[in-house]
């Protein structure tokens, strides 16, 4: 009987682990990917606003 307690805790702990995960995998892999794109973007307005800047300073603007 002691085996059938144990394969009952495992399975329940198992089941608890995705419960608690995998709504927490899907959110950070959410977050991360908006983060990321959030930080390409500002990096490329900041390259384009530099760029903007050296281009006028060699044509004296």
């Amino acid at each position: 009987m002691a085996w059938m307690k144990a394969k009952n805790t495992l399975i329940a702990s198992i089941v608890t682990a995705c419960v608690i995960c995998i709504p927490f995998t899907l959110w950070f892999f959410n977050f991360s990917t908006r983060r990321g794109r959030d930080i390409l973007t500002e990096r490329h307005e900041r390259g384009a606003a530099n760029g903007d800047m050296g281009i006028s300073k060699i044509h004296g603007v």
